[in-house]
């Protein structure tokens, strides 16, 4: 199984409006650095997190004090997630395939930290 990202209760609080805040800022600047489809990514994001009871707003701004590369690294377990339960529910799809090498590289670095 795929582990939930753990939170500090604190990293839950809106950080307030502005470029980096949410779904609309911080996350579209992970998003840029990817190259990948805002939206795809945002909709495979909220499937991912969904399963853990935190919306993905949340999520994006718990990782507000780390860079782009990093949060990227943190969110991939969700967008692991995200793309199997998409893909469950829709069948392979051609968006998804094409994004699958950025997160799956992203998951190695993720699980290379773990150890």
């Amino acid at each position: 199984a795929i582990p939930a990202m753990r939170f500090r209760p604190s990293t839950l609080v809106n950080k307030g409006a502005g470029d980096h805040s949410g779904r609309t800022g911080y996350g579209n600047r992970i998003v840029d650095h990817l190259g990948i489809s805002r939206n795809l990514f945002h909709s495979i994001l909220e499937n991912g997190v969904g399963k853990d009871g935190l919306p993905s707003l949340m999520v994006l701004n718990s990782l507000q004090d780390v860079s782009v590369d990093r949060a990227a690294v943190r969110l991939a377990p969700s967008l692991i997630r995200g793309m199997m339960a998409l893909e469950s529910r829709f069948g392979q799809q051609q968006q998804i395939e094409e994004i699958k090498l950025v997160v799956t590289a992203l998951f190695v670095e993720w699980q290379a930290e773990q150890t």
